[in-house]
């Protein structure tokens, strides 16, 4: 029989188990117990303290950028190609702040649910961030040469450069985000308690 696909946190139910034990009173108590799989970093504690803390600076710094170059007097901050896909990238924008939030301290062994929710998280989230602002950046580059082209009277000025700026830094930022969260090599553990 094939299992039913399972999301959101009934995904990882089957990973843990509720245990039985007397406590120092006799009292019967009850306490869940995690048997899922273990996830190993194959890096350093140092390593991987680096590295979590590249992760926090770059997604720290890639949304109030964001946010602020939406805020700039630029001339296409009127044009929905342009502004929605800009701000549509505020949402994956969150997902990496919580990504980042999940990050197991450096040299633990990371439950399936902390894996998912921290570095593949990451990963994901950057992914979703570099492209949505890419479309947006590449529309102001489109209306850009068009006000220019087809306009006598077009103002392309310093604030449309300084937009496009910070979007292709936002854009690289997360390309080195998902790269440095993707070459995380872990190794999957078996757990003893099955």
């Amino acid at each position: 029989m094939v299992q039913k696909r399972q999301f959101g946190v009934n995904k990882y139910l089957n990973d843990y188990r509720v245990v039985s034990y007397q406590n120092e009173k006799g009292k019967t108590k009850r306490r869940v117990e995690y048997i899922g799989d273990w996830y190993v970093p194959q890096i350093g504690k140092k390593e991987q303290r680096r590295l979590n803390i590249w992760l926090w600076i770059l997604s720290v710094i890639a949304m109030p950028c964001v946010v602020a170059a939406l805020l700039l007097p630029y001339a296409a901050e009127g044009e929905l190609y342009v502004v929605l896909p800009a701000a549509a990238s505020l949402l994956p924008g969150w997902y990496l702040i919580r990504g980042c939030l999940s990050l197991p301290r450096a040299g633990l062994l990371m439950e399936k649910i902390q894996y998912e929710h921290g570095y593949l998280r990451i990963g994901r989230a950057a992914t979703g961030v570099s492209v949505l602002v890419g479309i947006g950046a590449i529309g102001a580059i489109v209306f850009d040469i068009l006000c220019l082209t087809h306009k006598a009277d077009a103002q392309i000025g310093w604030f449309d450069l300084l937009f496009l700026g910070i979007m292709l830094f936002v854009i690289g930022g997360m390309i080195i985000l998902m790269i440095k969260a993707r070459s995380i090599p872990v190794t999957v553990e078996g757990n003893d308690k099955k």
